[in-house]
């Protein structure tokens, strides 16, 4: 199948299509203005498509598509109108997508296939949701662009051209785009091969949920469409009916915890919140939450030294297989659920040894994101709010069972976080970390991995950074350098310096200094619809002000100018207080871009002194 990258942009009076062609490299672009009339060439362009072409896209199915759809089922009503009322009836279809709260084509009706990057990706969650323009940002894009006119503006002759340079640089970043996310491609033709889904653009949660799905109907011997219907629905739930009698602790703080949640009854409706509790015990924060267990023992840096060994001791595949060993399932599925479920999990563990990474994602999919995941989910047949209870608050007492015993025996508990615990042991608290963690499993008839950490920094525990013996780090907040696509990727440098400083010792003025990838060093901001944005600077020693986007990627420098933010009352205000920066929308080469160290420098060390004043004399 031929595999085109498009795009369109819908105005008042003109309408503009751009296609890439993945293989021939060829660009393609259609117009409709009274500068420049292309329907006919355009609709024959879409027919040809329809037999032959994939289209790939950015929001594709929420907006372009609908729109092509919409110009495919009315080519005549289109060619037989005036230019101006052609472009009137897409603008009007334009807008009524816009406002639609389902405008996406059911599939069996789509003519032309359709691959959305932002729905693989999920970003049409709105907790996820990311522009293009943030992906350029993180793509490192050369050219960062905004639509240099609103939706409603009248496009005159001479705006043609930079419309469609806006339209073809989308394009062509959003091509980017998808030559990093082939993987995620891949896994959904793998997908679609073993299971039958036809799930190119579903989310991650959404196939895992898919697979749990077809291989619970199946072995319930439930039609599928029967199936999708079931829920169990409560009104209250007693946490008590939901904790195992295993669950014992010694010490009055956990006790007292393990009280709070016997005495609570949950409104199955509004669940937010309700288990957020904290225990302090040993110098540890525990805070629990519908999330799981988190704490940790303060900031600092830990290191695998003479004196012990940085352990993380976690849970595998924790969730899914506290449900399979003590018989959690939604009340409608009945235990057949847990059979499926380890099914599932001895598939994903044979995969694990054949190495076949796809596959071992696919059921950690089913496992994670839909065994557990989809039970708070009223729209899932798996949902079962007590389920939903079942797992997490025994999941987060029987990991504090464990580092209670732990902390007991004088064994040093850095983090909680969920499914694992991480602690720092000599080698004769190894003999005791042992004996407890065999205990643990022998009690819970769950099993217990070990990953060893050559140090790990962290300020709290949404902010920490590990290195493992194999060099393969985990990260979180302001220590994460590898960021999903749909995080803040500015000043990526002071990550990299601070991670650089507390693992190898490399002061963060040599890193920052030394390091060559510009990128790294810019910032991006968007202001909102309130403001426009000039840029004051220097020019042959003449001051400048430069009309420019609301979104800008710049970086701090020394010869600089200022991006001032001018609100509709006349207001204005430098977006950057106190530094000059330099604009950096569009990529230029140059050997000296007098970036400002100094600022990047003091950005770094505010998070080493937020880990431990103490510890910046190490080096």
């Amino acid at each position: 199948m031929i595999r085109k990258v498009f795009d369109l942009e819908q105005f008042q009076n003109f309408h503009s299509a751009v296609f890439y062609d993945i293989d021939t490299k060829e660009v393609d672009t259609f117009v409709i203005h009274s500068s420049r009339d292309d329907r006919e060439e355009y609709i024959e362009y879409l027919l040809d498509c329809q037999s032959s072409t994939g289209l790939i896209g950015y929001n594709n199915i929420g907006y372009d598509y609908p729109l092509l759809h919409f110009i495919l089922s009315n080519k005549k009503k289109l060619l037989s109108a005036t230019i101006w009322d052609a472009v009137a009836m897409l603008y009007t279809e334009g807008q009524r997508i816009i406002a639609s709260e389902y405008p996406m084509i059911s599939s069996w009706k789509t003519k032309i296939k359709q691959l959305d990057l932002y729905r693989i990706h999920h970003f049409n969650n709105v907790a996820k949701a990311t522009s293009l323009k943030h992906l350029q940002m993180a793509m490192h894009w050369y050219n960062l662009q905004e639509l240099p006119f609103k939706y409603d503006h009248v496009v005159k002759d001479k705006e043609v051209k930079p419309i469609l340079e806006y339209n073809k640089n989308d394009v062509m970043s959003t091509y980017e785009f998808y030559t990093h996310s082939k993987e995620e491609i891949q896994f959904r033709k793998r997908i679609k091969k073993s299971y039958g889904i036809d799930c190119m653009n579903y989310p991650d949660v959404k196939i895992g949920e898919e697979i749990l799905i077809i291989e619970n109907a199946k072995a319930l011997g439930i039609p599928l469409k029967q199936f999708r219907q079931m829920r169990t629905k409560r009104t209250f739930i007693k946490l008590e009916k939901c904790i195992l009698p295993i669950v014992k602790f010694k010490s009055s703080e956990f006790n007292k915890a393990l009280e709070f949640f016997k005495s609570k009854t949950v409104h199955a409706m509004n669940t937010k919140g309700v288990l957020d509790h904290t225990v302090i015990y040993k110098g540890m924060k525990y805070d629990f939450g519908g999330g799981g267990i988190h704490g940790t023992c303060g900031s600092g840096v830990f290191r695998s030294d003479e004196k012990g060994d940085l352990i993380l001791v976690d849970v595998s595949s924790y969730y899914p297989n506290l449900a399979i060993q003590n018989g959690f399932f939604p009340q409608h599925l009945s235990s057949t659920f847990c059979e499926v479920g380890d099914k599932l999990y001895q598939q994903r563990m044979q995969a694990k040894k054949d190495g076949d990474n796809q596959m071992v994602g696919a059921i950690k999919l089913a496992l994670n994101g839909a065994l557990f995941g989809k039970s708070n989910d009223e729209h899932s047949p798996m949902y079962d709010t007590k389920f939903m209870f079942d797992i997490t608050i025994n999941g987060q007492l029987l990991l504090c069972m464990l580092s209670e015993r732990l902390a007991d025996e004088g064994i040093k508990i850095i983090q909680i976080n969920t499914d694992g615990i991480l602690v720092k042991v000599t080698k004769d608290e190894r003999i005791l970390l042992d004996k407890w963690c065999k205990r643990w499993e022998t009690l819970t008839k769950l099993k217990l991995d070990y990953d060893h950490f050559k140090v790990i920094v962290q300020r709290d525990v949404n902010n920490y950074s590990g290195t493992f013996t194999d060099n393969s780090t985990k990260e979180k907040g302001a220590f994460a350098i590898n960021k999903p696509w749909n995080k803040d990727h500015s000043m990526k440098i002071v990550p990299i310096a601070v991670e650089k400083y507390f693992v190898d010792g490399t002061p963060v003025r040599d890193t920052i200094e030394n390091h060559k990838q510009i990128f790294d060093f810019c910032i991006s901001k968007k202001v909102g619809k309130q403001f426009e944005m000039e840029y004051h600077h220097i020019v042959n020693n003449k001051k400048v002000t430069d009309s420019v986007q609301r979104l800008n990627r710049f970086f701090i420098s020394n010869t600089g100018g200022a991006l001032i933010k001018v609100k509709d009352d006349g207001s204005i205000a430098r977006l950057v207080a106190k530094y000059s920066i330099t604009l950096f929308n569009k990529e230029y080469k140059s050997k000296n871009y007098n970036i400002n160290y100094d600022y990047y420098v003091a950005e770094a060390n505010k998070l080493v002194n937020a880990v431990d004043n103490g510890q910046i004399e190490l080096f």
